[in-house]
């Protein structure tokens, strides 16, 4: 009998250290949550600051766009001014350089672009990390408040046997809590293993690599450019000549580097709109100086059988000359260069 007091003595205070420790535990967890809370919300700001420093370096790419395209078209009336020498030679240089300034201005601004695209890309997958550990850290608080549960289900075992029931209840939460854990942990580890291996998003072939293995890769970083095997044909063709044109119709394609090649294809689609009106600076005609021009619609022609890629090279950018027979009477078929592109 007096053997079985110690004994339950002993086990009260060792309930007792365990509840206090337990209680530590749920403060030093709660702790932890709210600083990972905080460093959620820090990397969720600096997503807000990321993107509004982005849509303002778009805003002022924009500026100086229409600035370079201002003076590109100065300089382009100048020099038929100055081949006619009816301005002077400091005056063309002037445009020049005030041509070359804005053309860098806009070349800096697009880096711009990049460099904070490339810090949104960041913000988002530090925020994304902070979200994994916010919920890791959730996790701890809750398996330390089952902790504490399991302690105070001891003390209480200790205090009365008949409660030993209540433990066994408090372990199970333990165990559903170490559960909740693992999956988090899991989770993380998961999205670790995705940061490891990054998928082009279509199959072709390999342009401008920018990375050799072993090279470190950073969030947003351009590795290479990826080229479909898959192309068409952008014509830009006169408004003039789509009076009969429709899709479906034949096109004899000659490309200028397979001079006595001639390829078959056609007319895939017509775009809805001009080129011009869907430009950066679409032209206003409502102004009182309308001058009637001859506008270019573009027009998608694809091949009825794309050639081998290890015999014949057709690659963005290439020239070509297709030829739609738009099967009318009296009318010669259309024919205007244009460039292969891909998606």
């Amino acid at each position: 009998m007096e053997l079985t007091s110690l004994t339950a003595a002993s086990n009260l205070k060792g309930a007792e250290a365990n509840l206090s420790a337990a209680k530590a535990a749920v403060e030093a967890a709660l702790a932890q949550e709210e600083a990972a809370t905080g460093q959620d919300e820090q990397a969720k700001a600096q997503i807000a600051v990321s993107a509004a420093a982005l849509g303002q370096a778009e805003a002022e790419a924009a500026s100086f766009a229409a600035r370079h395209q201002r003076d590109a078209a100065d300089l382009k009336r100048y020099k038929e001014m100055n081949l006619s020498r009816t301005i002077s030679e400091q005056d063309f240089d002037h445009v020049v350089a005030t041509e070359r300034v804005s053309a860098a201005e806009l070349a800096a601004a697009e880096k711009k672009i990049e460099t904070y695209r490339s810090m949104l890309h960041q913000a988002q997958a530090a925020r994304k990390a902070t979200q994994s550990n916010l919920s890791r850290q959730k996790a701890e608080v809750a398996a330390a408040r089952a902790r504490l549960e399991q302690a105070e289900a001891q003390l209480a075992a200790a205090q009365s046997a008949p409660k030993q029931v209540d433990q066994s209840l408090a372990r199970a939460d333990v165990a559903r809590a170490n559960v909740d854990r693992a999956d988090a942990e899991a989770t993380q580890a998961r999205l670790n293993l995705s940061y490891t291996r990054v998928n082009a998003p279509a199959s072709g072939y390999v342009a401008q690599k920018a990375v050799e293995p072993g090279t470190l890769v950073e969030a947003g970083q351009a590795m290479m450019a990826i080229v479909p095997a898959n192309v068409w044909i952008i014509a830009n063709f006169k408004e003039t000549q789509l009076t009969r044109m429709q899709p479906g119709q034949p096109v004899k394609i000659k490309v200028d580097a397979y001079p006595d090649l001639t390829f078959q294809g056609h007319v895939d689609s017509i775009q809805y709109g001009t080129g011009a009106r869907f430009s950066l600076l679409p032209p206003q005609n409502a102004t009182g100086n309308f001058v009637k021009v001859v506008q270019r619609v573009p027009v998608k022609i694809t091949f009825d059988e794309l050639p081998g890629a290890d015999t014949i090279l057709l690659a963005p950018g290439m020239s070509v000359v297709p030829e739609v027979n738009v099967a009318a009477e009296g009318n010669d078929s259309k024919k205007k260069k244009a460039a292969v592109a891909a998606p």
